[in-house]
């Protein structure tokens, strides 16, 4: 895995994948979130505040899902980053 420090810094440059709306982590965010990370290895998603969930219960989520690990969460946008899969 990288330094977590450079990813951090690559996530701050990246633009929202990424959004969770009002219908919460569904299936199909999940599958979404994997292709991103398996393109690009660093995705940002954003809560939107109508998404009515706790960002540490959405972030548990996500990676625990995704098999990702948490690079960064400032308020309301986090970053996931995963190692692409080698075949």
């Amino acid at each position: 895995m990288k330094n977590l420090t450079e990813l951090k810094k690559q996530s701050k440059l990246l633009e929202t994948k990424i959004q969770i709306g009002k219908n919460g982590i569904t299936d199909n965010l999940i599958m979404q979130i994997n292709n991103q990370l398996d393109k690009n290895k660093l995705v940002k998603i954003k809560a939107l505040k109508s998404s009515n969930q706790n960002m540490k219960e959405i972030i548990e989520k996500i990676v625990k899902k995704t098999n990702s690990t948490l690079v960064d969460n400032i308020g309301f946008t986090l970053t996931v980053y995963r190692e692409k899969k080698v075949k």
